[in-house]
């Protein structure tokens, strides 16, 4: 009798556990929160990622694709609060077509065969004065609720500029999904998160930098801040930490990245105040310009 009471108590338990996971995977679907930042060294970074001129700049802010010079490749991985079933995985790439501009390609999967959503997104990036730069990105959205539901889909954009009116003063904004993209159109209130986002940037010198920035889901009343710093301790090695904020919301992070000729390995930790830490690792490689 016990034996069999413990097996019923188990089953519950994990169908009970089975309905969280797919919560959460459509809240992070849906929200700002699926539509974070991208790379680890961002992450380290509190998410402050609208200066960084890598080739993850495909994901967090296409005008700074602009400045490449070179092809790019990159694969990341997160863990949300270390469970499997939010994990999110991307790759990307990058690379210059002389004056014509810079273009970048990038995917993200994110959840497990229980709950999924594939997103692959093509981007554009030009120089359009001395100290201006504009991109734009599409995207094509997939999600597969469950093995009973049929898999739904959506096109969604960005759009980002950037501006640099002194060599050590940034200004960046991008909008992602401005048309408000549904998920299917035999929904009525389950549109895709449209994002604003605005921030500055210092150089404070060769080893230093500061960004910060403002994020506002048009679904959510309250903005966030996200503030974090990038350290270059020595030669390759670079210390990071950040910070977002928001109304009854904080996150902290903190990060390491070591460059050793071409390739770029980052790592970053970041902590939600109830819900615990996510690991981010990404790897790149830049090749060698001919």
């Amino acid at each position: 009798m016990c034996i069999q009471q413990s097996s019923e108590n188990k089953y519950v338990m994990k169908t009970i556990l089975f309905f969280i996971l797919i919560f959460l995977n459509i809240t992070f679907t849906l929200s700002a929160q699926y539509d974070q930042t991208k790379g680890a060294r961002q992450a380290g970074m509190g998410g402050a990622a609208l200066f960084n001129a890598d080739v993850w700049a495909t994901f967090n802010n296409q005008a700074q694709l602009a400045k490449l010079e070179k092809i790019a490749v990159g694969v990341s991985f997160s863990d949300r609060f270390a469970m499997p079933e939010l994990a999110d995985k991307s790759a990307v790439a990058a690379f210059r077509i002389d004056k014509f501009g810079a273009i970048g390609v990038s995917y993200t999967g994110f959840g497990n065969s229980d709950f999924r959503t594939d997103k692959f997104g093509l981007a554009y990036a030009k120089q359009l004065g001395k100290r201006f730069y504009a991109g734009m990105q599409m995207n094509y959205l997939t999600i597969y609720p469950t093995a009973l539901y049929p898999k739904v889909s959506a096109i969604t954009g960005e759009f980002s500029l950037l501006a640099e009116p002194t060599n050590k003063f940034f200004v960046a904004a991008s909008v992602s999904n401005p048309w408000r993209a549904k998920v299917s159109e035999t929904t009525e209130n389950e549109y895709l998160a449209t994002i604003f986002k605005i921030g500055v940037g210092f150089k404070f010198s060769e080893e230093a930098r500061f960004s910060a920035q403002v994020e506002k889901d048009v679904a959510l009343r309250n903005p966030m801040l996200r503030t974090g710093m990038d350290y270059k301790l020595v030669a390759g090695l670079s210390l990071r930490a950040g910070v977002g904020l928001a109304k009854n919301y904080s996150e902290y992070s903190f990060g390491i990245g070591y460059l050793w000729k071409n390739i770029d390995l980052d790592m970053a930790f970041s902590k939600h105040a109830v819900l615990g830490y996510t690991p981010h690792v990404s790897l790149g490689y830049t090749f060698a310009k001919k």
